[in-house]
């Protein structure tokens, strides 16, 4: 009868540490609130012009809240020391619907991408030499034309478009990671520069502003939510 007890006293404890071990985990939701206080609106040689965290104007449209449902999107417009305008957005969440191509709405909006391509520059902030996409625009309707750089960090790294990203985010789940999330990132300038090596030429601006975004970041409390350090 002892045996038996202790037979079933070892089934409990094992089916217990099973249930536990698949029970789902919960993971910290974070909030736009809590992004914008994170993301600085003054940064070195750049000039703000508009910050969602002060003007509803530059803040995306609720549809694109509706259909992403990330923990927020921020976004910032800067003056750089070139005169000419950078744009950063950074979207954050942990569900794979909260990432898309940023392409398909690039074209949605009447842009026409030129020679887009996956890029490698340096990001110290994002643990070195890593890949972004990147291309130049031109908007036929408005007249507008911009070069874009993004990529996504994810729990496994940097990945330059999205066709990993829903698997990563996947993956750390079942390897019940303690960090699940990821981070969109883009970064645009107005107008492009000219030339044969105009895209080359944006490139360093845009890593030269991206790193000055993330270094201003680090400086914050709990900035190192945005940063990939190796």
């Amino acid at each position: 009868m002892t045996n038996r007890l202790k037979i079933v006293a070892i089934v409990f404890v094992l089916v217990g540490a099973l249930a536990f071990a698949l029970s789902p985990r919960r993971y910290q939701d974070r909030t736009e609130e809590w992004m914008e206080e994170v993301v600085p609106e003054q940064i070195p040689t750049y000039s703000l012009r508009a910050s969602s965290k002060t003007d509803p104007a530059v803040k995306m449209s609720e549809v694109a809240y509706q259909i992403l449902q990330p923990f927020g999107i921020v976004t910032r417009y800067y003056t750089g020391p070139d005169n000419r305008t950078y744009e950063f957005v950074v979207l954050a969440g942990n569900t794979r619907k909260s990432f898309h191509d940023p392409r398909v709405c690039f074209t949605a909006q009447g842009w026409d991408l030129k020679d887009p391509g996956i890029h490698t520059v340096n990001l110290p902030h994002m643990g070195g030499e890593v890949q972004v996409s990147a291309m130049t625009m031109d908007n036929i309707a408005t007249g507008s034309r911009a070069t874009a750089m993004f990529f996504y960090k994810t729990p496994f790294g940097i990945r330059p478009n999205t066709m990993r990203v829903p698997f990563d985010l996947t993956f750390a789940k079942l390897m019940m990671k303690s960090d699940v999330d990821a981070q969109f990132y883009r970064f645009m300038v107005v107008p492009p520069s000219e030339g044969d090596d105009a895209l080359q030429k944006d490139l360093q601006a845009l890593t030269a502003f991206a790193e000055t975004m993330f270094s201003e970041i680090e400086k914050r409390p709990e900035g190192s939510y945005f940063l990939l350090r190796k």
